[in-house]
């Protein structure tokens, strides 16, 4: 409805309160109901819950608010390292996707939702929206859900009335920039007349600092797999997610809360746990002592600083894997060799993958081939050129033998790089 045609329902509504109050001579304001005598359905075991309604235009959602001391332990981690991280930030000026700093770690917002299913459009419902954030003396967990269908206006009137100053808001989310606040953008279209502008949060998703770096380690990047076997957080008689449509859909019969405890604790510690997933993942990109980071997940930050363009910090935590004895090192090594020569440090990439090919049993096709590269081009050497580029086929063609399949495009190339090399070497002579 527009403001306008809220404005003359109004205007009316006034009207015939003044025209009859004429007519009984009675006092208008003790005739309108105050909001608060909307009836609400087991209001005292919502209340018992730490749950109160949040009333707007004849409509009401409930507003579920709990508390937590900054040094509680959720997991791997204390909330009160989140000032610790914004603090690394800010010390060691790192430009990254996660980074975080030069405002106050409340400007996080830590946020979920539950909905009525998991695929996307205008049928789909959010009846639960969560968010936690750090303040200086504690972490606050808020909660708004949708009592009825009906009464989404007031929902997202509630939520984005509280959010309030959302200037440097950062979103913190599990898969929240492919589902979560997609779901949120489309409600709020259907709602937009009635209700507050939607914030152009800026937005944090761990899911995928999730999957750069446990994908290759575990069964599954689900955020309950990782809690258990990254953060060490155990959920004890946890309501899976998949049951809080059905959960919900129960309480619309009779609108009875006891059933939907469980979701409301289910969307509460998933809501904390980011917090604790955040502290965890900034302290491995800052390479912080205090925490252990195995060296597959140090290269695979290695990786994420080389796509991001911060070429300097790729090298350095290459540089401390390259020359170990485990397999993650020869990846570290290639990559660290293509760096090198990116930066016209050739002979630190020569050097390097020379070491490679020498060290391992079977000859690395692409370091053969580099190596030739480097030595036709860089250091005009055309017999080592002819060297490795020889090497380098041999081990191609037996690759090719083992997987019994053909390349002729690749194949010319090799023998048109041998015969050229051939050629330079004997206008030497």
């Amino acid at each position: 409805m527009t403001l306008k045609n809220k404005l003359n329902r109004f205007k009316k509504h006034i009207i015939n309160i003044e025209e009859s109050s004429k007519e009984t001579n009675v006092d208008i304001l003790s005739e309108i109901k105050p909001q608060d005598t909307i009836d609400i359905p087991y209001r005292e075991e919502w209340s018992q819950f730490q749950a109160k309604p949040f009333y707007f235009d004849n409509q009401y959602s409930i507003v579920r608010e709990v508390s937590y001391p900054l040094d509680y332990l959720h997991g791997s981690h204390r909330f009160k390292e989140l000032y610790d991280v914004v603090d690394l930030w800010e010390e060691k000026d790192v430009e990254h996707p996660l980074s975080f700093s030069k405002e106050e770690p409340s400007k996080m917002v830590f946020f979920d939702t539950e909905t009525t299913g998991l695929g996307g459009g205008v049928g789909n419902t959010i009846f639960l929206i969560g968010y936690a954030q750090v303040f200086s003396d504690h972490v606050v967990v808020k909660q708004h859900f949708l009592p009825s269908p009906s009464h989404e206006v007031a929902l997202y009137q509630g939520f984005l009335t509280d959010i309030g100053d959302y200037q440097a808001m950062k979103l913190t989310t599990y898969n929240g920039k492919a589902f979560d606040w997609p779901q949120i953008k489309t409600r709020h279209t259907l709602l937009r007349d009635t209700v507050p502008k939607l914030p152009a949060f800026g937005h944090f998703d761990l899911l995928h600092a999730a999957r750069r770096l446990w994908k290759n380690n575990l069964p599954s990047v689900r955020l309950s797999i990782v809690e258990k076997e990254i953060l060490n957080i155990n959920r004890d008689h946890d309501v899976p997610g998949y049951l809080a449509p059905m959960l919900y859909f129960d309480f619309l019969k009779d609108h009875n809360p006891k059933g939907l405890e469980g979701v409301f604790i289910h969307n509460e510690i998933d809501v904390i746990s980011l917090i604790t997933l955040y502290i965890h993942i900034a302290k491995k990109l800052l390479n912080t002592p205090t925490i252990h980071t195995s060296m597959e997940e140090r290269y695979e930050i290695a990786r994420w600083y080389e796509a991001i363009g911060q070429i300097n910090i790729a090298i350095s935590l290459y540089e401390t894997l390259a020359y170990r004895q485990e397999q993650v090192a020869i990846s570290a090594a290639k990559a660290l060799g293509g760096l090198y020569k990116k930066q016209k440090q050739y002979e630190k990439a020569t050097e390097i993958w020379t070491r490679l090919i020498e060290n391992k049993s079977a000859v690395d096709v692409d370091v053969a081939t580099e190596l030739s590269k480097l030595y036709e081009h860089q250091h005009k050497d055309y017999e080592k050129a002819l060297y490795y580029a020889t090497i380098g086929y041999n081990a191609w063609k037996e690759k090719m033998r083992i997987i019994r399949t053909t390349a002729q495009q690749e194949k010319a190339a090799f023998l048109k790089r041998i015969q050229r090399l051939q050629e330079k070497l004997n206008s030497q002579k």
